[in-house]
């Protein structure tokens, strides 16, 4: 799904080490401990995962939109100890005791707060990557232990804490989780766990956060529950006219108005996606040539990429932007991107096309030549 890994979630950088430790558990955690891969991610994004960026003719480093981090997402998988389904009755395990999912739940918290301390410890994230596992493992296996550690969930107050165990809910799929990280996204006191719940639902992609999440940016202020709730609008899949044209018009407020440069600069990419008309991308047109941040304008050339629409007016905003050389590099090589995306190009957008290229082709002779043969600047 292209926006939950290239766009979502952005993480800050307090809060990094922490999640990379968490996803390693959930991506490696039970193969580890118990012997079984998990489910592969759809694209190894992270809306801080996070959406693919699509693929385009040349590699090159994507400056917009940003990994959202924490926002990759793992496929469908079964919830019970067998791949291949439910064990036989004889078979299954009787309840875990609830002071081994207290003692589990424990040890993830406690993992993450050395991680939080200790972020380049590799020994710090091992055994934050063992806890996560173990404790994923028995919340796979038990609905009672999923229970109570949604239990524990709906207590926990500390931003740390409660981020540790929403990376593992997240990837658990389950309707369980999904109700509760509605629940508390919707009406819970405490800005942290309505924050967690959001970052919850953005991992789940679940077509049931969209509502949630409009609401949360019709009526916050809070910058970064804003940022969650836009991060946890799901893909467009499946979505009705009705509900896309809501979607549309929250992004494109977001886009033309919010103060948050990082609000619109995520609207915009989004935008390109559940836009359903030529109509609903000019605030993309409008933001990719007067927004006064460039991340802003390198997020709106994204978007008309995603779009796909190679409308005369669209061509022609993209190939401008090629023509500006007092324009932010990463905008100029966004909007070629796009470019590249919509080929082929009338004969106008085609030369700029070119002209950029000639340009990025000469920069990196001049790149490569400035350095020495092992690849390291030598200061020449």
């Amino acid at each position: 799904m292209s926006k939950k890994t290239s766009e979502s979630k952005k993480t800050s950088e307090s809060k990094a080490p922490l999640v990379a430790a968490v996803a390693v558990a959930g991506a490696f955690g039970l193969g580890f401990v118990a012997g079984r891969a998990t489910a592969p991610d759809e694209a190894g994004h992270a809306h801080g995962g996070p959406r693919t960026t699509p693929a385009t003719p040349t590699a090159g480093p994507r400056t917009t939109p940003a990994t959202h981090a924490g926002h990759d997402h793992a496929t469908p998988r079964p919830t019970g100890r067998g791949a291949s389904g439910p064990p036989a009755a004889s078979d299954a395990p009787g309840p875990v005791d609830p002071a081994v999912v207290d003692a589990g739940l424990d040890r993830v918290l406690a993992s993450a707060r050395a991680v939080r301390a200790a972020p380049d410890d590799h020994h710090v994230a091992e055994a934050a990557l063992l806890a996560a596992g173990e404790l994923e493992q028995l919340l796979l296996g038990d609905p009672s232990a999923l229970a109570r550690a949604l239990e524990a969930f709906r207590g926990l107050g500390e931003v740390g804490d409660l981020e540790a165990l929403a990376a593992i809910l997240g990837r658990l799929r389950h309707p369980a989780v999904e109700q509760v990280a509605l629940e508390v996204a919707r009406r819970d006191v405490s800005p942290a766990r309505r924050l967690a719940a959001l970052d919850v639902l953005d991992a789940m992609d679940t077509p049931e956060a969209r509502q949630v999440a409009l609401d949360v940016l019709a009526g916050e202020q809070d910058i970064e529950l804003r940022r969650a709730a836009l991060r946890a609008i799901p893909e467009p899949a499946g979505a009705s006219v009705e509900e896309a044209a809501g979607v549309v018009s929250t992004l494109s407020t977001i886009v033309a108005r919010d103060r948050d440069h990082e609000l619109r600069r995520r609207a915009a990419v989004d935008l390109g996606s559940w836009a359903r008309s030529e109509a609903e991308l000019r605030p993309l047109l409008e933001a990719l040539t007067r927004d006064p941040s460039p991340e802003v304008r390198g997020g709106a050339a994204f978007g008309l990429e995603m779009a796909r629409r190679r409308s005369p007016e669209v061509v022609e905003a993209l190939a401008g932007v090629l023509g500006r050389r007092d324009e932010d590099a990463s905008v100029r090589e966004n909007a070629w991107r796009a470019l590249s995306a919509l080929s082929p190009l009338p004969p106008a957008a085609q030369a700029a096309w070119r002209a950029y290229k000639a340009e990025r082709d000469a920069m990196g002779e001049v790149d490569h030549h400035s350095h020495g043969d092992d690849g390291h600047d030598h200061g020449h």
